[in-house]
């Protein structure tokens, strides 16, 4: 009997097994699901019966791989539509105990590739790292921006919330970041084993869904796929490009009191602060030089004598009278101290004439609105006080609030780092009250974290790009941020510096962003001044800020000691590129570039900034020069077409620009000029490359003193009317032609 129970018991489990075995093979995944896309570039594979994924990008040969640690259930391939156009995908469950859905998408008309696991609370560390490439394309250069004030580029892969850039030696590039939960979530790797993003080990999510969405950008050329994953990111998010001449701060010359400038806890004691202000507009107004804004640092409203790390200062100027504006503590109250405005902000701005920019700090622990408004840590988390800081400096004919301290109010505020929607918040609130009351918003000492946030809101019209005092040794940190900063869809600002100083007012220029001076009253440089803006203090600019070529970003990376070399571009037709190259400490003086690196092609006139000279060559020529003393030079690249090449008004740092030429054309022999003159501006000087001795003529206006020498005509244009803004309209035609 017992070997017949024994017997019995055996063939029942064998015909379980025979029975379950057909239900297993239903329920089994299939081997692999495909999904490609962006003409056949990319494409994604899944296996989930072993718990693989790989995306491989085509044309450089790249296969990008990684596992979920374990076996996936209910994969399938969907398709739809979003801000960044169709797209397939594979979804699929993850493993573990909650039904936690990703999915990986590729799109259609983008090289790009988009990761995404939504992590349902309550949860806690250790945390899924999606995606975790263990398998890349090795030997690649790595460029990202570090986890610290003003964001400084570091050739390794920081663990952040920043993009992460890697490229190869033929400038093959791929750019992954973060597309959510910037406050929270972090990159993760160093790039020789491992490369993906997980969420911050400090975080702990109780309630509520955190997604953990990663996407890659490919393309070639550094600087160009960075733009295509900046045009991504801000087309996720629906948040339209800032022009730069959006505003007031954006479109006209300003002057500045932040640190660094001579009137920062300083003014002339005869005035006080300010009757200083209104004898530095005085004064400027006396050289025929209008400026579009004022901006009042730190010092005019009330702070504490507490830093924020709860370290007892003294006053900031010893030297003048005491009181609640010169500490330079937390905000006690953020309104305009009364012993240097006593009738208050908006009858100073009344008696100014100038909108103002104002700085904003974090709030102090024992400040009173701690008793009144939901504040976490440092930072305010509560629309109420937004909205009535907002609608105090709406009311004070203020345009800007800058945001300062922004690394700080993250360290100083916990909950920023441990619980979701914080963070956002913080951001979201001064977003929505700011453009409730018309009000820009300026981030300063701001984080990678920060400035992949500010990529949601419009009215972030410009970013700090550099630390305190504009000056030589900040060149590398301010060209590389530019990119940042006009990735997410914002400006550079340099920050302060004197109108003496040639070359910051050049790159200022150049960002393409905001200009300002910070100059005693006397000392300013009408000359300097008027070659970056016109007579209306309009500034002439680039289309796009000037940023580091990919030459000098591989020969950075590869630790090289060549100078940095930076272009940028005004797109006429044909365009115009700039050029700047500087020496930084390490650096060799000897420099070469060649235009067709640039993208011109065929000859072009290559223009010297300082010398005032130039020569024709092709593009495929290199320029090749050493850096003097000075430890800088500045060209302008001409591209010749049917033997005219337009220089324009070399008058301006910016010849081209489109505040001063609007239009311009070279098409069958003939240029074609459309020249803007600003109030007060009669006659502008015009210089042309020609082949042979061109034929001028002008609508609206006149030719005057032209002259013809070595290859470049120079002439004034002079416009009809008096004191009106207008274009003048001017057409040359080469003889030889």
């Amino acid at each position: 009997m017992q070997k017949f129970g024994l017997l019995v018991a055996i063939l029942a489990l064998f015909a379980a097994g025979i029975n379950l075995a057909p239900r297993a093979m239903a329920s089994s995944p299939p081997q692999t699901l495909n999904v490609s896309a962006a003409s056949d570039q990319l494409e994604v594979t899944v296996s989930p019966s072993i718990g693989t994924y790989a995306v491989t990008f085509t044309p450089f040969h790249w296969s990008f791989s990684g596992t979920v640690g374990s076996p996936i259930t209910q994969a399938k391939v969907q398709s739809g539509m979003d801000a960044n156009g169709p797209w397939q995908e594979i979804a699929f469950t993850w493993p573990g105990q909650q039904a936690n859905q990703a999915f990986i998408r590729c799109y259609s008309k983008k090289t790009m590739v988009e990761f995404n696991l939504d992590i349902h609370g309550p949860a806690h560390t250790p945390f899924p790292v999606f995606p975790a490439f263990t398998k890349f394309p090795r030997g690649l250069f790595h460029l990202s921006f570090g986890n610290h004030e003003f964001y400084p580029h570091a050739f390794y892969l920081a663990r952040t919330a920043t993009p992460w850039i890697l490229f190869n030696h033929a400038f093959a590039t791929v750019v992954m970041s973060p597309l959510h939960s910037f406050m929270t979530n972090t990159m993760i790797g160093s790039g020789h084993s491992l490369l993906g993003q997980t969420v911050g080990s400090r975080v702990r999510l109780t309630s509520g869904t955190l997604p953990l969405t990663t996407i890659m950008v490919f393309g070639h050329g550094i600087e160009h796929t960075f733009r295509q994953w900046g045009r991504t990111l801000t087309t996720a998010f629906h948040r339209p490009r800032t022009a730069n001449n959006a505003n007031a701060m954006l479109k006209y010359l300003g002057y500045w009191t932040d640190n660094g400038a001579v009137y920062y806890y300083h003014f002339v004691r005869s005035l006080g602060y300010a009757g200083t202000l209104l004898a530095v507009k005085k004064q400027f107004a006396s050289e025929h030089i209008p400026l579009g804004y004022l901006q009042l640092d730190s010092w005019w409203y009330e702070k504490s004598n507490t830093f924020i790390n709860g370290r007892h200062l003294g006053a900031m100027n010893g030297k003048v009278a005491q009181g609640s504006w010169n500490h330079y503590g937390g905000t006690m109250l953020y309104k305009a101290a009364p012993e240097l405005f006593p009738d208050g902000l908006a009858a100073f701005q009344h008696k100014l004439g100038l909108p103002l920019i104002t700085h904003g700090r974090w709030i102090d622990v024992d400040s009173p609105y701690h008793k009144k408004y939901v504040i976490s840590g440092v930072a305010a988390i509560d629309p109420r006080w937004w909205n009535h800081i907002a609608n105090y400096l709406h009311s004070s004919g203020v345009i800007c609030y800058a945001q300062d301290w922004m690394n700080r109010i993250y360290r100083h505020s916990p909950a920023m780092a441990t619980t979701p929607g914080i963070g956002r918040a913080f951001t979201d609130d001064m977003a929505v009250a700011c453009q409730k009351y018309g009000l820009a918003m300026q981030y300063c000492m701001e984080t990678p974290r920060f400035m992949l946030q500010g990529a949601h809101y419009a009215n972030l019209t410009s970013v700090r790009v550099a630390t305190d005092r504009f000056c030589y040794d900040r060149y590398d940190d301010a060209l590389y941020n530019y990119a940042f900063a006009r990735a997410i869809g914002s400006w550079p600002w340099v920050d302060n510096f004197r109108s003496t100083e040639t070359e910051n007012l050049i790159l200022a220029t150049l960002s393409a962003g905001v200009v300002g001076v910070s100059d005693a009253m006397g000392q300013e440089s009408p000359s300097n001044i008027f070659e970056a803006v016109r007579a209306d203090g309009v500034i002439v600019k680039p289309d796009e800020p000037i940023v580091p070529t990919d030459q000098t970003i591989l020969a950075d990376a590869r630790h090289l000691s060549h100078p940095l070399i930076a272009a940028t571009f005004t797109n006429q037709n044909p365009r115009t590129e700039y050029v700047f190259i500087c020496r930084r400490e390490a650096d060799q003086s000897d420099f070469s570039f060649t235009p067709a690196s640039l993208g011109l092609s065929g000859q072009c006139y290559i223009y010297n900034m300082r010398t005032k000279s130039g020569h024709a060559q092709a593009s495929a020529q290199p320029v090749r020069d050493q850096l003097g003393k000075a430890g800088w030079a500045y060209y302008e690249l001409c591209p010749i077409t049917s033997g005219i090449a337009l220089l324009g008004d070399t008058a301006q740092f910016v010849p081209t620009g489109r505040s001063r030429i609007p239009h311009a054309v070279i098409r069958h022999g003939t240029l074609t000029v459309a020249l803007r003159f600003a109030k007060g501006e009669a006659t502008l000087p015009m210089q042309l490359y020609a082949t042979h001795m061109p034929k001028l003529t002008a609508s609206g206006g006149a030719i005057a003193d032209g002259r013809y020498q070595n290859d470049i005509f120079t002439c004034e244009v002079k416009r009809s009317g008096h004191d009106v803004t207008g274009n003048v309209n001017m057409t040359a035609t080469s003889n030889g032609q």
